[in-house]
């Protein structure tokens, strides 16, 4: 927890750059998460809802191998306007199926700064609002 507070206190000036930490004591997650900042805190449970997963379907265990493992696929965002020329109107679905034809996995969105997964394909494109796409493509 300090390391992260050390770091936090090194990135200030640098306010997009994002920080990947694991607490392991979940009574330590609220207190971090005041710094204001958007990292990524993995603690106990992200590791429930794996396992819970896992329960539900074996099968999913390679399913995370594959996402979990070194060599597995990247995630990434790609900005709205790479994907999407500007004034064109589209919908989420039209993109995934641009996307895909590319091998790229359409995951979710980002709007306001912060990424929506929870998408529905039949949703129009709005450029205005709808910043970049989270994908997923195999390296």
């Amino acid at each position: 927890m300090l390391t992260l507070l050390e770091l936090r206190q090194m990135l200030c000036d640098r306010p997009g750059v994002r920080v990947v930490a694991e607490l392991l004591d979940p009574r330590n997650i609220e207190l971090i998460r005041s710094g204001g900042t958007e990292e990524f805190i993995v603690g106990e449970r992200l590791i429930s809802l794996l396992m819970a997963q896992l329960a539900e379907d074996c099968r999913l265990m390679e399913v995370f191998d594959n996402l979990l493992a070194n060599t597995g696929p990247e995630f990434s965002v790609l900005p709205a306007q790479l994907v999407v020329p500007a004034g064109h109107a589209t919908t989420l679905a039209c993109v995934a199926e641009r996307l895909l034809r590319e091998g790229v996995y359409l995951v979710g969105v980002v709007q306001q700064g912060r990424a929506r997964l929870d998408i529905d394909l039949a949703e129009p494109f709005e450029p205005a609002t709808m910043q970049a796409f989270a994908v997923i493509r195999d390296l």
